[in-house]
């Protein structure tokens, strides 16, 4: 009887062991599963994590390259309007040059326009004292031998009448009196010749 109780309670020792064994085995499969499952969600959770690390870095770098871009575009814009600012104020000052050359050049033309008008009525002026001058110095000399010839006539006359015997004292003084007349008329009429010569020669 006492044998009989000892090996039932070893056999009962043996299949709580075993019980024991199988539970903890058990209870370890379990929480191998939930550390399993664990480690996927937490891995999932990490990927999904990291994806979206990545989704905002890849958005933060459209950012950066969007502002850069944005950036370059301004600067692009003020170098546009800088050069189109500095040609604005070189064409202004080309056409203020232009502007004022066109003035000189209207200024020196009327200046010119002026002179030429001013010489022309010189000339014309001058054209008519010479034309002037010419007529008197014709009539000068048409004077000049009309007063020869009649000098030469009353001197004819003195020495004629001279020479005949016909000419008493007091008529000679007379004829020669009215010959110094003449004389001194030609002497007159030579000498406004001669002036009229002097100033047509200046004319000329």
């Amino acid at each position: 009887m006492s044998t009989f109780a000892s090996e039932f309670k070893i056999n009962m020792m043996k299949k709580i062991t075993l019980l024991l064994f199988l539970a903890v085995g058990s209870f370890a499969s379990a929480q191998s599963l939930d550390t399993l499952k664990l480690d996927t969600t937490n891995e999932q959770r990490l990927e999904e994590l990291k994806a979206k690390a990545d989704a905002e870095k890849q958005q933060l770098e459209a950012q950066k390259e969007a502002a850069k871009q944005q950036e370059a575009a301004n600067e692009m814009a003020k170098k546009e309007m800088k050069l189109k600012e500095r040609q604005q104020k070189e064409a202004e000052k080309l056409a203020k040059q232009q502007q004022k050359q066109a003035e000189r050049e209207r200024k020196a033309k009327e200046k010119e326009q002026k002179a030429a008008e001013k010489a022309a009525k010189e000339q014309q002026k001058r054209a008519e004292k010479k034309q002037k001058a010419q007529d008197k110095l014709a009539k000068a000399k048409l004077k000049v031998s009309k007063v020869q010839a009649e000098y030469d006539k009353q001197d004819l006359k003195i020495k004629e009448q001279s020479a005949k015997g016909k000419l008493s004292a007091e008529k000679e003084l007379k004829l020669r009196t009215k010959l110094l007349k003449t004389k001194s008329k030609l002497i007159d009429a030579q000498s406004k010749v001669n002036d009229l010569e002097i100033e047509l020669q200046r004319l000329n």
